[in-house]
């Protein structure tokens, strides 16, 4: 009877671990278990944490089992870009976020340039090896005419070199064609602030 008792008791113990570590496994697995809307909600999510990124409406189109989100839209800089490209990677681990949006930059009126922009674009000019005078509107005329050489110019090969102090700037550099250093000077005499125009770019057909 003891060793029925015992047999009996055994079994219900084995029986109930069974049963509670399978509950657990599932539950688990459950929890654990993610659809594609849930990661693009949660992404969305981190995004909606940043003010300038959430005005900004980007499209998410994301997939689990590819541990992918597709980014699309368009933001009005690219501080806001890489801002939003930063929280979406951040939102899963080792998540693969492909970026496909689009920078739609507008020129920014000379009364709501900061000194903050001003240091940014000062960074930025640095790194393309131009120089920028002290004054705020230095640092918003060259933001300018690099971001309309950009946007108006066919040139994807040209290296310009845009230098502004006191509001007069400097152009050098080499691009492949007369044309390309005529349109270079003029978007320069066109751009709002701008005293003077010294054209130094050098034409080298490619």
């Amino acid at each position: 009877m003891r060793k029925s008792v015992y047999f009996f008791v055994c079994g219900a113990l084995v029986l109930g671990t069974l049963f509670l570590t399978g509950c657990s496994e599932g539950g688990t697995t459950s929890a654990a278990k993610m659809s594609d809307s849930d990661l693009e909600s949660a992404i969305k999510g981190r995004l909606d944490s940043n003010v300038q990124v959430r005005d900004a409406n980007i499209d998410i189109d994301a997939s689990v089992e590819r541990n992918e989100a597709i980014l699309t839209g368009k933001v009005p800089s690219q501080d806001v870009k890489d801002k939003a490209l930063e929280l979406a990677r951040d939102s899963r681990r080792a998540l693969i976020v492909v970026d496909r949006i689009e920078v739609e930059r507008r020129d920014v009126p000379r009364a709501e340039y900061t000194e903050e922009m001003a240091v940014r674009q000062r960074s930025r000019a640095r790194e393309l090896g131009d120089t920028i005078g002290d004054s705020i509107g230095d640092a918003w005329v060259h933001a300018k005419i690099t971001t309309r050489l950009v946007a108006d110019m066919d040139t994807p090969a040209r290296k310009i070199n845009v230098d502004v102090d006191d509001n007069r700037v400097t152009l050098r550099g080499e691009v492949s064609t007369a044309k390309a250093k005529a349109d270079a000077e003029r978007i320069a005499r066109e751009t709002d602030g701008v005293k003077s125009v010294k054209n130094l770019l050098t034409v080298r057909p490619g």
